[in-house]
């Protein structure tokens, strides 16, 4: 929830960083999923 808030406030000072910032958590998002697929399907 902390982090609901804080995009919810975030925009009004810095629109562009909270888009970029919220891209790159995307992204880090995907590559840890994928991290998890790929280790689960070597065991």
């Amino acid at each position: 929830m902390i982090g609901l808030s804080l995009a919810m406030t975030t925009p009004a000072f810095d629109p562009r960083k909270t888009r970029i910032s919220d891209a790159s958590l995307c992204r880090s998002r995907l590559m840890a999923a994928l991290l998890g697929l790929i280790s689960s399907l070597r065991r």
